[in-house]
């Protein structure tokens, strides 16, 4: 049968999604086709409706982020008016808000993981059979809503097929990311940070929700990239690529002969060692990012449930540095009744630490995490439904801090981490950051040769690294 995939991407933000990339390629196996209905670079209502109507599909399957609901919904009711296909919305926002997903007019609802259901769902559609009772999924039926059993995920993801990359436009996506490409080789997370939506993903399932692709099966995967496409480096978007170190070793010590391209990842701080580092940087990783979010050592520990101390962040910045591996921190503002006091501790730590690049966002209450339940039952949310990127607004109520200074403080917070050392950066960062919102409202019609120049030369600049040192 024929499958549409729609991908809203209301900023227009040049990532592709691993989430379509990998159901298309499961359904591709199952003999159906697939088409992408892709936003991110401008496409408009009445193109897209067309493109759906000339594939004629009969199941439509839509995604996005809670911040992106709303766009969804409204391009759902669209298509439910023209078509007669299945329409159906998976993804995090989904898994964690079942109820506002299918009350908002969707046929059906995939919980968690969706590659085994979609291929179950798809073959059920194609047979003309009962699909009603597919696990993992709520449909909406004349009496009301059925909730089918949910928690199933592949065991074993080496059995999954390699990501269907070909349903994007991959031309327009590398040029815009100056050629790099998002890639996987876990899933999940082994940690329970109370901002995360991990930790309450991790309670639905009986089996293990942290899971690491094998290194044979993430090599051939890369190596089948690197054949195909024009990529400069690859940046592995794991949760935390050293969860496994020797999983991690093989990977570093098999990666330069077996595929040979620079890559970047993501590391938590309290399981780098030096030899974490030497292993990166004998691989060709050139870039890491290491998530301080608060700079307040009792409010990281506690609220936030990150276990790391200070010392262990500042220790793992300088391993970096030692072995002449860029750096970038991860950094939240406006936490829950978090002080002026407490936010110019994470400005000090970033001082201590010296990232060569800085990522702040504003932080947002999320439903399903932990201090999602925090924040409703101490009376401080504002307003729940969240429709506004984390680098636009915040959602608390802070008797200290008015949205305003938050995102004020959001702008502002890399050129104070910088002043001391670089006064020219920290007025290139503040410009960056004050472009930023503009690029996330426009960044659909913003043209890809323009987008590869603010990737390039604004969001991650070799020249901002070298004012840095």
């Amino acid at each position: 049968m024929r499958i549409a995939f729609i991908y809203i991407n209301p900023m227009g933000l040049p990532y592709v999604s691993h989430g379509i990339a990998s159901l298309s390629a499961a359904v591709k196996k199952q003999g159906h086709k697939a088409r992408l209905i892709d936003f991110t670079f401008g496409l408009s209502t009445e193109h897209a409706l067309s493109g759906l109507a000339s594939f004629n599909p009969g199941l439509i399957c839509f995604t996005g982020f809670s911040n992106e609901f709303n766009e969804v919904a409204r391009f759902a009711s669209l298509c439910r008016k023209q078509f007669k296909a299945v329409i159906i919305c998976g993804g995090v926002h989904a898994t964690i808000a079942p109820e506002d997903v299918i009350s908002a007019g969707f046929d059906g609802v995939c919980i968690g993981e969706g590659e085994l259901p979609l291929a179950e769902l798809a073959a059920m559609i194609e047979l003309g059979k009962d699909f009603l009772h597919v696990r993992n999924f709520w449909f909406r039926s004349g009496e009301g809503v059925i909730k089918n059993r949910t928690g199933l995920l592949v065991e074993e993801l080496d059995t999954l097929p390699f990501p269907d990359y070909s349903i994007f436009d991959m031309k327009s996506y590398l040029a815009a990311r100056d050629g790099q490409l998002d890639v996987k080789t876990s899933r999940g997370c082994p940690f329970s940070c109370s901002y995360c939506i991990n930790n309450t993903l991790k309670c639905m399932y009986s089996g293990r929700y942290f899971r690491l692709f094998s290194v044979d099966w993430s090599l051939a995967n890369l190596a089948r990239l690197k054949r195909m496409y024009s990529i400069r480096n690859f940046f592995i978007v794991d949760e935390t690529f050293n969860a496994n170190a020797a999983h991690m070793a093989e990977f570093c010590r098999r990666y330069p002969e077996e595929v040979g391209v620079p890559f970047e990842c993501e590391l938590r701080a309290d399981l780098c060692t030096e030899e974490t580092f030497s292993q990166l940087k004998r691989a060709g990783c050139f870039k890491v990012s290491i998530a301080i979010e608060s700079g307040d050592e009792g409010l990281r520990m506690g609220l936030l449930n990150k276990r790391i101390t200070d010392r262990q962040i500042i220790r793992a910045f300088s391993y970096a540095r030692k072995f002449g591996i860029s750096t970038q921190s991860f950094n939240i503002v406006g936490l829950p009744l978090e002080t002026r006091a407490q936010i110019r501790k994470t400005i000090e730590l970033n001082k201590a630490a010296k990232p060569d690049s800085i990522q702040v966002t504003i932080f947002t209450p999320y439903k399903g995490t932990a201090l999602h339940k925090y924040v409703v039952e101490k009376g401080l949310l504002k307003r729940s439904d969240i429709d506004v990127s984390y680098y636009l607004a915040t959602y608390l109520r802070n008797p200290g801090l008015s949205e305003r200074e938050h995102i004020r403080i959001r702008k502002w917070f890399s050129y104070c981490c910088y002043e001391d050392r670089s006064r020219i950066k920290a007025c290139l960062l503040l410009f960056r950051e004050y472009v930023t919102p503009y690029y996330l409202k426009f960044g659909r019609v913003i043209p890809v040769w323009f987008k590869k120049l603010i990737y390039r030369y604004i969001w991650h600049s070799r020249m901002l690294n070298f004012l840095s040192k």
